[in-house]
C-alpha cells in the first residue's frame, strides 16, 4: 500500500505553514514524517523519503512502517529513529 498523492501536498502544506526549519545534513529543512501501518510483515518495506529542493527551504517527508506485531522496542526504536533529527539539529 503506498500513500496517496493527496496526502503527501496535505503533509508539505502543513509543513510549509507551520513547521520550523531545523538542519538535517547541515542544511536547513522543513521536515515531516508519516507513519504506516504495514500490510505484510514477511515483506519489509524500506524507509523512504519524499524530497522538495526547488523551493526556498528544502522540504522533506519521511515515511516510516510500523507493524502491530512488532515487540515494544521496536516500535520505539523506529520512533525514535524517526524523532533522531529533531534532538541532533543546532
Amino acid at each position: 500500500m503506498s500513500i496517496a498523492l493527496r496526502d503527501v501536498v496535505a503533509m508539505l502544506a502543513y509543513i510549509a505553514e507551520y513547521a520550523e526549519p531545523i538542519l538535517v545534513d547541515n542544511e536547513k529543512a522543513l521536515l515531516g514524517t508519516f507513519y504506516k501501518l504495514a500490510r505484510d510483515p514477511e515483506k519489509p518495506e524500506q524507509h523512504s523519503a519524499l524530497r522538495d529542493t526547488k523551493l526556498p527551504v528544502k522540504v522533506e517527508v519521511r515515511v516510516f512502517t510500523l507493524d502491530p506485531r512488532m515487540k515494544n522496542s521496536e516500535v520505539k526504536n523506529a520512533i525514535k529513529q524517526s524523532l533522531q533529527p529533531l534532538f541532533t539539529s543546532a
